[in-house]
């Protein structure tokens, strides 16, 4: 889940912390289950300057996948999402050029990657839309309305009922509905702002 940071070195299994920046999307690097990753950061477009490298490898030894000089790397590395047991290690992306993109690799401090064939690009409707379940940011001011449109009618939740999947979505919106998964009986739909200028209103997870 990415609003939970979670760190534990020997099981190698890491969910970021929430960045500032909302980007223009995803950037999502798949893991080859046959050999080793190799993932060069560079300073800039050019790709001329390369500044830093992450290797992941199989670690039989844990049974799982790994990253070489975990402890290093974690110091300027703070991805959207880096869970390897779930083959997961994600970016917010800055920029998307032909060969290669700018990816939030901190808070605020942006590197470049290149576009590789193992590298996928999403934007943030087209990531959001495959997402297990999402919720508000803020239970208490965000509300979910009949219509994408804030004069509509809104739609009344109890105090649990925060659990939706995503339907589709218009702009600065979505359309949710209770997912099967929510423990709550009631079924609900209706819209939801998901962002506000460059802050996103929900949390997501990707998987249960």
């Amino acid at each position: 889940m990415r609003i939970i940071i979670l760190l534990v070195l020997n099981l190698v299994s890491l969910t970021s912390l929430s960045q500032s920046e909302l980007g223009i999307g995803i950037v999502s690097i798949n893991f080859n289950n046959n050999n080793n990753t190799l993932i060069d950061f560079y300073e800039g477009s050019d790709l001329n300057k390369k500044v830093k490298t992450i290797e992941f490898f199989k670690d039989e030894s844990i049974n799982s996948w790994n990253i070489k000089d975990l402890e290093n790397q974690q110091q300027w590395l703070q991805p959207e999402s880096l869970w390897l047991d779930y083959h997961q290690f994600s970016f917010r992306t800055k920029t998307n050029e032909t060969d290669c993109f700018e990816i939030y690799v901190s808070d605020t401090k942006t590197m470049w990657i290149k576009n590789t064939d193992y590298i996928e690009f999403h934007t943030w409707e087209e990531y959001l839309q495959n997402m297990f379940s999402i919720e508000r940011v803020d239970k208490n001011t965000q509300n979910i309305y009949s219509k994408p449109f804030t004069n509509s009618e809104i739609v009344k939740l109890g105090s649990k009922e925060d659990c939706f999947t995503v339907i589709r979505m218009q702009n600065d919106w979505i359309e949710v509905e209770t997912g099967e998964h929510c423990e709550n009986g009631r079924k609900i739909k209706g819209w939801l702002e998901w962002r506000n200028d460059d802050k996103l209103l929900i949390n997501y997870y990707t998987t249960s």
